[in-house]
């Protein structure tokens, strides 16, 4: 039971730190890509309307964790990894 639980607020911890990277890779690549014509929103749109909220949230979430895997292909292939 107790088990559980630790299991439970671990993955959620992780998964909060993960997206929260995500979220603000993401922000800034549309940042950089707009030429700074977009400034990055750092409260995650907590001000929009619920739907909207969700929607722009996971888009940029989504974006950052491309990046990421863009990154990590190209580090693992110029390391000679493929």
């Amino acid at each position: 039971m107790l088990s559980d639980l630790i299991e439970e607020v671990g993955k959620f911890l992780f998964r909060f730190v993960v997206e929260t990277v995500f979220f603000y890779t993401g922000e800034v690549t549309l940042y950089v890509a707009s030429w700074g014509g977009r400034k990055p929103r750092w409260d995650f749109y907590a001000g929009e309307p619920p739907a909207k909220f969700i929607v722009l949230s996971e888009i940029t979430t989504w974006i950052g964790f491309m990046i990421w895997v863009l990154t990590i292909g190209f580090v693992a292939k110029a390391l000679g990894g493929g």
